[in-house]
């Protein structure tokens, strides 16, 4: 695995472990869209329902606190050196599902550290 790949898998388990050790609901999981994989196993995936440009992680709890309300919290990780990149690192497809997530309702956040995730968390919750 990459070193960026670790760096992105760091950030993204410190995010969850914060939430599992203050919230502890199980409502906050992951989607594990992204990796290598062998020919056979992504074609697996892909029949299960695998989309390329599905975010990494999915807070699925509606914000009725704020209008607009929020049916759920869509979180990207990526690692602080891609902030400066075109879009901020995401891809073409993470662009696409973006946009449509947002026009179905959803929050969204492109996190770069574990603190800017679990800001993200707490200003949703809020």
């Amino acid at each position: 695995m990459a070193t960026r790949n670790n760096e992105e898998h760091k950030i993204q388990c410190g995010i969850v472990d914060w939430y599992d050790l203050t919230i502890g609901d199980g409502l906050l999981f992951a989607i594990p869209n992204g990796g290598a994989r062998d020919a056979r196993t992504g074609a697996m995936l892909k029949a299960e329902g695998v989309r390329k440009g599905v975010w990494d992680l999915f807070l699925a709890k509606p914000c009725l606190n704020v209008v607009p309300w929020f049916h759920g919290l869509w979180i990207e990780v990526k690692t602080p050196k891609r902030r400066t990149t075109a879009r901020g690192g995401l891809t073409i497809e993470q662009n696409r599902f973006w946009a449509m997530v947002r026009l179905n309702g959803y929050k969204t956040e492109v996190v770069y550290t574990t603190q800017e995730g679990i800001d993200a968390i707490a200003r949703y919750l809020k």
